[in-house]
């Protein structure tokens, strides 16, 4: 493949100006590892690999993972596509009409800031929002979502050529809709627990973490030590969906890490943040935003998220041990 194409200002998904960067020695050693850094005024910042790009041009793909991208960059996060977690970020995405429309209704959600904020959107550029690929298709979720009661619109033409703009806020009935759309889970037993898989990190799971979870009641998942015979990424979907909570142990950046966490803060799931004081300074700067624990000992690490659990989940509804 002539990956030189790539090596452009051009956005991938929206094919506005998005400055890239790319490690030159590796890329001349056309080595499929070497990741392309975007910055895309509109779709925020990502990266790929180069053994990927081809797959993320396909058209299908292509809309999916433009619709990814943005919801990425509403939470805070930089999207990163590599040959590792390409199926499972694409396992993401809605799976059909309905769906899609869904996240296009918790996507205006996400842009109130109060009850009754009007919010904007450009139909040749928001499509991605809803996951679609046009503005005719964009304009046909607004139709439907204002005829069922769940949005109200301003300067949308009721067409196939929408305007360029249109401000669009939830009515109550839609926080109703969105509201349900959450799962918090709250009869749950399960702490979803993503981490490395290192082994020398598996004392902060047996020591720490495991210790904390079931001192406030609830049993940690961690689906390396299960025995399963579904596709690993189906099962890890499937565990987080079932999940009250989930902690999100950044000690040594698993690129899994990073999408699982905001995989369940899309579904509106509590995610508590840790990391080993001396790998902080190398956190993604979209994750420096939230308040991360920071752990110097297992002990350490056990004692200060059982005090997060407590604080922001409160205690689970198994036996304390």
């Amino acid at each position: 493949m002539n990956w030189n194409e790539f090596v452009s200002n051009e956005c991938l998904f929206c094919r506005g100006m998005a400055p890239s960067q790319v490690d030159d020695v590796r890329f001349q050693e056309k080595d499929p590892t070497t990741s392309m850094e975007y910055r895309c005024e509109q779709c925020g910042s990502y990266s790929i690999t180069l053994g990927c790009i081809e797959r993320a041009v396909e058209p299908k793909k292509n809309e999916l993972l433009a619709g990814l991208v943005r919801e990425w960059k509403d939470r805070g996060l930089a999207l990163e596509m590599t040959d590792e977690n390409f199926d499972s970020l694409l396992s993401l995405a809605p799976k059909g009409v309905l769906e899609k429309g869904q996240r296009f209704l918790q996507a205006i959600e996400r842009r109130t800031d109060s009850l009754g904020t009007k919010v904007r959107f450009d139909a040749r550029r928001d499509h991605s929002l809803a996951f679609v690929k046009s503005k005719q298709d964009f304009a046909y979720f607004l139709r439907h979502y204002e005829n069922l009661g769940l949005i109200e619109c301003i300067h949308v033409s009721h067409n196939d050529t929408p305007g360029p703009t249109c401000e669009c806020s939830l009515t109550l009935k839609g926080w109703e809709f969105v509201e349900s759309l959450k799962i918090p889970n709250e009869r749950s037993t399960k702490a979803f627990v993503a981490m490395s898989f290192a082994d020398d990190l598996r004392p902060a799971f047996d020591e720490g973490i495991k210790l904390a979870v079931r001192g406030t009641g609830f049993n940690p998942v961690r689906v390396d030590y299960k025995e399963h015979s579904e596709k690993f990424d189906d099962l890890i979907i499937a565990e987080i969906k079932e999940s009250r909570f989930i902690v999100a142990d950044f000690t040594g950046h698993r690129t899994g890490v990073y999408y699982e966490a905001g995989f369940a803060k899309g579904l509106g799931l509590h995610v508590i943040w840790t990391c080993r004081h001396d790998d902080i300074k190398n956190l993604h700067a979209d994750i420096r935003q939230y308040n991360t624990v920071s752990w110097t000992s297992y002990d350490d690490l056990r004692d200060k998220l059982t005090a997060r659990i407590r604080a922001v989940v409160g205690l689970g509804p198994l036996p304390i041990e």
